[in-house]
């Protein structure tokens, strides 16, 4: 029989903790540049009665 081991397995989570002014350098220098517009389209659904 043949064992099936999991290859994929998840690593360590390690969790980075930032000051606020950290975090406000860190946007400074990362920015957050939006690739496209927002989508505004509305999704309906119809409703079986």
């Amino acid at each position: 029989m043949t064992e099936n081991k999991n290859l994929r397995q998840h690593g360590e989570v390690i969790t980075w903790v930032m000051t606020e002014e950290e975090r406000l350098e860190y946007i400074k220098k990362h920015p957050i540049i939006p690739t496209e517009e927002p989508q505004t389209k509305l999704q309906v659904f119809p409703m079986n009665d």
